[in-house]
């Protein structure tokens, strides 16, 4: 075994969906994966493509990976796509106009803030790569079907393109640097949200991809009576009222996924797998706009139309592609910051880092804004730490931590590589520690209370269970989503998923269990904890102490991290080449835990 070491989101889906014709047919892909052209290739031991190797060196380990260069963007119009940078010339900020600032005079402009987001670089993600990679070699047989529906939601204009030519989406195709690459490396793009029909939203087939794109060159968005002769003159695209795009059905479109299990030959399972469901974990909340104490959409936190004050946002939404203001447009409001912040830190900073070969758009500086973006909304508005009590007893110390979810679904939620646990430090009064659960070395991995990496952090390791009362510095809380195949074996292949092993995500504030699709967003493997409720939980720490009559001290701290080192650990014993190139990525990257919360009390 090589040497192990230490995401946004993984958009793998189903279905193999059946090509859209040429012409101004919809996009509206099937739901199940179709292996039948491959059957022959089924059955025998089929091999990854070669160009997905790599070769062991001289000394038995690994040799290092070329990185996998992608083609900078450029403008580019065809098959109803365009590239952002087109939509740039007017939407983004310049110095000789005050459009799109908010009222501190702060810049908003709508591709300068998406341009580092995951939504921009959806398809140059080398974690995604990687990942794409690692389940075609699980199941080499699936290969096409999985590349098209993983192109589906991550290179969604390409996809688009290719299926309205008879074509399947293949990963290959954004390693050109022809038209349609182009608009496949534009990730989730402007004209790719703005022309998204409301067809069956919120409805099971708009789920797993199943959006449906305006085959004309319009642009939706929420102003009435939009000034439109600059937009058609300069982009060929008409703008179009349409308040669908504020609404978090749009979003569920690809962020509510469900996937069939296969075997490793390729063939169905018959069991279905809700690999992420943040939209059904909002449906189930207090923050569902159709009723919720505390009504907030997808859009509310993700593009807010507030500014850092929470002073509601209103300017131009557009300038004149050489600077200055379009004389006949007056400020509209609420406009939305195009920020699209999630909890992934780790992906934007590898893509700063590794921008000679990936090729975002957004320079160094604008990744380091995001991902302090993101360590803000982590720190301040995702989850609350406070140590309930604090107390001694006849033979040590009972500690009970507790915490709130302020996030509008499950924490952590979206792709299953995603974790949180808890961190817990008791010291004398002399600073020493005398009880710590949920440490961790430099490269992220859980500690036990003798200092080594625990068992739990390495491949086909146990998984550590859900805890109501802790007593030994070799347990810890930890908050994840855990597949697990048909019989029920924990598993890191998403293709192998037909159910949770176990999933105790802090749920949203509001959760019912009578909610209607229950089943897609039910816990696994919380047993009779009483503390583990809608929104909140409780963890009781039982410390024994040599001295009673001392003062101690407890720090209590959540951390996370969007790929869990023991979800590495396994992914990274793959051999493909896009695997071993991310893998390579991230042994250079920091991949200290996010802190979310943070408390601290005495005991006298």
């Amino acid at each position: 075994m090589k040497q192990l070491s230490l995401c946004i989101v993984l958009v793998l889906v189903s279905a193999a969906t059946a090509c859209s014709g040429p012409g101004t047919q919809k996009h509206q892909p099937d739901r199940g994966f179709d292996t039948s052209s491959e059957t022959d290739a089924a059955e025998t031991d089929t091999a990854p493509d070669t160009d997905t190797q790599t070769a062991p060196d001289t000394d038995g380990g690994t040799a290092p990976v070329d990185e996998i260069h992608l083609a900078a963007s450029r403008s580019v119009v065809e098959s109803g796509f365009s590239t952002a940078l087109n939509c740039a010339d007017c939407h983004s900020n310049d110095p000789q106009t005050d459009a799109m600032r908010d009222s501190s005079g702060d810049p908003i402009g709508m591709y300068d803030l998406w341009s580092a987001s995951m939504m921009a670089n959806s398809a140059r993600d080398p974690f995604w790569r990687g990942m794409v990679a690692h389940e075609v070699e699980a199941t080499p047989a699936a290969k096409e079907a999985i590349e098209d529906k993983c192109m589906n939601c991550h290179a969604p204009q390409a996809y688009t393109a290719a299926h309205a030519a008879g074509n399947t989406a293949k990963i290959e195709m954004l390693h050109d640097s022809d038209a349609r690459a182009l608009l496949g490396l534009d990730g989730v793009s402007c004209t790719t949200c703005h022309k998204i029909e409301p067809d069956n939203f919120g409805q099971e087939e708009s789920f797993s991809g199943g959006f449906v794109i305006n085959p004309d060159q319009i642009a939706y968005g929420p102003f009435a009576n939009p000034f439109s002769n600059p937009m058609i003159n300069r982009s060929g695209f008409e703008p179009v009222q349409g308040n669908h795009v504020l609404e978090s059905e749009m979003c569920a479109t690809c962020h509510n996924l469900t996937t069939d299990a296969l075997t490793a030959q390729g063939h169905p399972t018959g069991d279905k797998f809700a690999e992420q469901a943040p939209y059904s974990e909002w449906l189930n909340s207090a923050y569902n706009t159709d009723g919720g104490a505390t009504p907030a959409s997808c859009q509310s936190c993700h593009v807010p139309q507030t500014d850092d004050e929470g002073n509601t946002i209103s300017t131009e939404i557009a300038r004149r592609p050489p600077g200055g203001t379009f004389p006949p447009t007056s400020a509209r409001q609420p406009v939305g910051r195009h920020l699209f912040i999630g909890g992934n830190t780790l992906v934007p900073g590898i893509l700063r880092d590794h921008a000679d070969a990936l090729q975002p758009q957004a320079s160094a500086e604008q990744f380091d804004a995001l991902i302090a973006k993101v360590r803000d909304q982590l720190r301040n508005r995702t989850a609350s730490v406070s140590i309930k009590s604090a107390q001694k007893t006849a033979d040590g110390l009972s500690i009970s931590v507790a915490l709130e979810n302020l996030a509008g679904h499950k924490f952590p939620t979206s792709f299953p590589s995603r974790r949180a646990w808890l961190h817990v430090t008791v010291r004398d009064a002399q600073g020493n520690a005398v009880f710590e659960s949920g440490a961790w070395d430099t490269r992220g991995r859980i500690l036990g209370g003798d200092g080594e990496v625990l068992a739990i952090e390495t491949v086909d390791g146990p998984i550590e269970p859900h805890h109501d009362q802790i007593d030994s510095a070799d347990q810890v809380q930890i908050y994840e989503p855990v597949m697990a195949d048909p019989d029920g074996n924990p598993t890191y292949v998403l293709l192998r998923a037909a159910q949770y092993y176990k999933d105790n995500r802090l749920l949203p504030k509001g959760w019912s269990s009578t909610f209607a699709d229950i089943d897609r967003v039910a816990p696994v493997g919380v047993g009779s904890d009483s503390t583990y409720l809608a929104g909140t939980d409780e963890v009781t720490y039982t410390v024994a102490v040599d001295d009673t009559t001392d003062a101690f001290t407890v720090e209590a701290e959540l951390v996370y991290q969007v790929l869990g080192a023991r979800f590495a650990a396994e992914i990274f014993e793959s051999e493909a080449k896009p695997t071993r190139v991310f893998e390579q990525y991230y042994d250079q990257a920091d991949v200290t835990p996010e802190l979310v919360g943070r408390a601290e009390a005495t005991v006298q």
